[in-house]
């Protein structure tokens, strides 16, 4: 087996335990029913590079997208009650909230914490599907989420740096017998 497939392995392995163990522990919890969180806050991050020093960026900006959607939702309730067609309202919330995200983020934000977007939207898409409610259930999920995905090279490198001390130490070996 390469390097290459034995890292990728290891890595899956790690991934698998990690999110195992802390959706283990998470199940019996008072948020137990808000499992999926952790998912998205897992994929996100991983997609976004998983890099443990960029931690702070995407606890930031998961609590980002959060606050935008509680804006989104504020502005929803507004233009309802103002009595615009719901699919007008939906329309000019996502046009305006979508637009701000991104250009606050990716210009005046970018070189911030406040800079990993689709973190932003985890946290507006999470916030959604709770309808603004259940908050701490939303924020504890998704950093659970983040904190597996920025565990999971690390740890899968003490593995690695641990087969290849064994391996310079079974060459030595070999090479001692000869």
């Amino acid at each position: 087996m390469n390097e290459n497939t034995s890292y990728l392995l290891k890595m899956s392995l790690v991934s698998g335990v990690l999110a195992g163990l802390v959706l283990g522990i998470y199940q019996i919890g008072p948020f137990g029913n808000l499992m999926w969180p952790i998912f998205i806050g897992l994929g996100v991050t991983f997609a976004s590079g998983a890099e443990l020093k960029k931690t702070p960026n995407y606890l930031c900006c998961m609590i980002c997208g959060v606050i935008w959607a509680l804006l989104y939702l504020q502005m929803d309730g507004l233009l309802r009650n103002a009595g615009l067609n719901i699919g007008v309202v939906t329309g000019v919330c996502t046009l305006v909230i979508t637009f701000v995200v991104c250009a606050v983020h990716m210009i005046p934000l970018a070189k911030t914490w406040l800079n990993v977007v689709p973190l932003v939207f985890a946290g507006l898409t999470v916030t959604f599907s709770q309808g603004g409610q259940n908050l701490l259930g939303v924020i504890l999920g998704l950093t659970c989420g983040i904190l597996v995905a920025v565990a999971i090279e690390p740890v899968t490198g003490i593995f690695m740096k641990k087969e290849n001390v064994e391996k310079k130490r079974d060459k030595a070996f070999l090479e001692e017998k000869i």
